[in-house]
């Protein structure tokens, strides 16, 4: 579990052993704390490639790519734990499309801290999630 501040992040196992996840406050507050309310966006992600496309190591250890490959695009999706310092009952967590639309609900678990966790996997298939913070 990497803690950033009293966010914490615990990432499942990916195809390359990495991911990137960003957490971004879109109205500035915190992230719920001080008991305001925010709207994160999270997005997760991993390798993300063409159909087809080929990469050869050469004998240097660089990596080339030989041929782009062709729609559509392939994202891993990541499976992590995020756990915020609000309770459960204050969040809401939605998985989003290509164009930002809610496709689904993800449960909120509360901690025995007072927290929550939110669960994401593959199966939402998606990089991109809507957290709600209310007040």
């Amino acid at each position: 579990k990497v803690m950033l501040g009293k966010i914490g992040l615990s990432v499942g196992k990916t195809r390359l052993g990495w991911t990137t996840i960003s957490l971004v406050s879109r109205m500035g507050n915190g992230f719920g704390a001080d008991g305001k309310p925010d709207d994160v966006l999270l997005t997760a992600t991993g390798i993300v490639e063409n159909s087809g496309m080929k990469i050869d190591e050469e004998r240097n250890g660089r990596m080339r790519l030989s041929d782009w490959g062709t729609s559509p695009v392939y994202a891993e999706g990541i499976p992590a734990r995020i756990s915020l310092p609000v309770k459960a009952s204050r969040l809401q967590c939605f998985a989003l499309d290509i164009k930002g639309n809610r496709m689904a609900e993800i449960p909120i678990a509360g901690t025995d801290g007072g927290g929550a966790d939110i669960l994401i996997n593959p199966g939402y298939k998606t990089v991109w999630y809507e957290i709600l913070i209310g007040s």
